[in-house]
């Protein structure tokens, strides 16, 4: 493409843009008859030219030769390519079967397709974070066309993605948002549901600076009720930061959300292949969330003190019933899927889970490969691991805790800190204090599931002492620690 025009037009919450369609760089040119594996496409019963007019979407941009897109000939598809250039430019493809007046087509334009027998997927994998970047991945579909000689106007097609001007931290390489591809059929444009393990990326050719502008691309859908969960990450993986916006694009396609992250200082954040590997327990962080990889005083290794379903801490320590954003005048808000069947003692019947879900700070923070604790993993973390408490741990007075290690390989092995918890109960079942309580003696660990329907008010925890570790339910609205856990789907 030789220019790609791009306006904004600022509104209150959102910027309209007009995007060309096309980038400069060429794409990759998908082989009709072929695909990932050898039968998933027809095989052409002739190869022969298809000659097409195509004005291209947004005022001053034109084609180039290389420049292509992806069509739907009568549901088979193919890419054409350009043999021309301007604003309105010839293509040719190689079809697989022999065009007539009768034939249907449908055409979509981006940079991120690729094409099967049936379908075209538009995906948001790969964006560089740029707003000249926006243009590959602002994908426009055509109605259906008929002829042998089709002409698509891309200008009077469909918009199918959204935009995210964000401002970002310094020292940022990659950014992970919730993302899910497109898919074009012949009878259907099928949009991506929201959901939090569909994951895009962008990496940036640089570092970013301080307050610094990336741009990404996302499905136009509504993230109200699962959030757009955008996670940035240093270029070593080892400091990040999360962030939930709730966007609804559904009729905002091609307009422009200004979100900001500039103002969340970067967390220390574990490496996958850090994680202690305790089998059915499942693979432990070797630190809590908000706490130093590399600690040197009881703060930096217990970290911060969340309520159940908050991504922030309190720094005043004021974790009250009245501030707490899921409980209102009418009770305890459910949040999370109510999805998880727990079985035990203390808890039968439906819960609700907010593993890898907009509520888990893990998560968020951290990224996708990284969750909370389901109530299974933080009750066979006890059962399956050998555990002792341990005192002055590391020689810090005071610093005591649990140490597990893995009954089949004692390199795997975590300590996990008697961070105590913060208890500020405005209906005086107990005393209002913004101070930790039962630090040294106890740690109180959030795991993801609420107690059972008849209990809303209450929610797992991994309770551990000198002499015992066990899974017990607590208040939502205390402050608690977290320690993370593989994300089972990302292995």
């Amino acid at each position: 493409m030789k220019k790609n025009i791009i306006t904004l037009f600022t509104a209150i919450l959102s910027i309209a843009v007009v995007i060309a369609a096309c980038s400069k760089e060429p794409q990759k040119t998908a082989t009709p008859g072929g695909g990932d594996n050898e039968g998933d496409n027809p095989t052409p019963t002739g190869s022969y030219d298809v000659t097409a007019s195509a004005t291209i979407f947004g005022e001053g941009a034109a084609w180039a030769t290389g420049d292509s897109f992806a069509a739907l000939q009568d549901g088979a598809g193919l890419t054409f390519s350009t043999k021309g250039s301007g604003s309105s430019a010839s293509f040719s493809g190689t079809a697989p079967a022999k065009a007539s007046e009768k034939t249907v087509w449908k055409a979509v334009q981006g940079k991120g397709v690729t094409v099967t027998n049936n379908s075209i997927v538009c995906s948001y994998l790969g964006q560089d974070g740029t707003l000249k970047g926006l243009s590959g991945y602002d994908y426009v579909v055509t109605g259906n066309v008929t002829g042998a000689t089709p002409s698509f106007d891309f200008s009077k097609g469909t918009r199918l993605s959204a935009f995210v001007k964000l401002t970002v931290p310094a020292g940022i390489r990659t950014i992970e948002f919730c993302a899910g591809d497109w898919t074009i059929s012949a009878d259907k444009d099928k949009a991506p549901a929201p959901n939090p393990s569909a994951i895009g990326t962008a990496k940036l050719s640089a570092t970013s600076t301080a307050g610094q502008a990336v741009y990404f691309a996302v499905p136009a859908i509504n993230y109200t009720y699962t959030g757009l969960i955008v996670t940035v990450i240093s270029e070593d993986g080892k400091k990040s930061q999360g962030k939930v916006f709730l966007p609804d694009f559904t009729e905002q396609s091609g307009t422009t959300l200004e979100a900001g992250m500039s103002d969340l200082e970067l967390m220390d954040r574990a490496l996958p292949s850090e994680a202690a590997d305790f089998g059915d327990a499942g693979k432990w962080a070797p630190f809590n969330m908000g706490a130093k990889a590399d600690p040197k005083t009881i703060d930096e290794y217990i970290g911060k003190y969340y309520t159940w379903g908050e991504l922030e801490d309190h720094p005043n320590h004021n974790y009250t019933e009245s501030q707490y954003p899921y409980k209102n005048e009418n009770g305890w808000v459910e949040i999370g899927n109510p999805t998880y069947i727990v079985q035990s003692e203390e808890n039968q019947g439906n819960s609700y889970d907010i593993s890898g879900t907009m509520y888990d700070v893990a998560r968020v923070k951290w990224g996708r490969d990284w969750c909370m604790p389901t109530h299974a993993q933080g009750k066979a973390l006890p059962n399956k691991t050998s555990s002792a408490w341990e005192e002055d741990y590391n020689e810090i007075a005071d610093l005591n805790g649990r140490v597990y290690t893995s009954r089949t390989d004692d390199k795997q092995s975590i300590f996990i800190p008697a961070a105590g918890y913060y208890k500020n109960n405005d209906q005086k079942l107990y005393s209002l204090t913004t101070k930790v309580q039962w630090a040294g003696e106890d740690g109180t660990y959030w795991l993801s599931c609420r107690n059972t329907n008849t209990i809303t008010s209450n929610s797992a925890i991994l309770y551990q002492t000198a002499k015992t570790a066990i899974v017990t339910f607590r208040y939502r609205n205390d402050g608690r620690p977290v320690r993370a856990v593989i994300n089972p789907s990302e292995e």
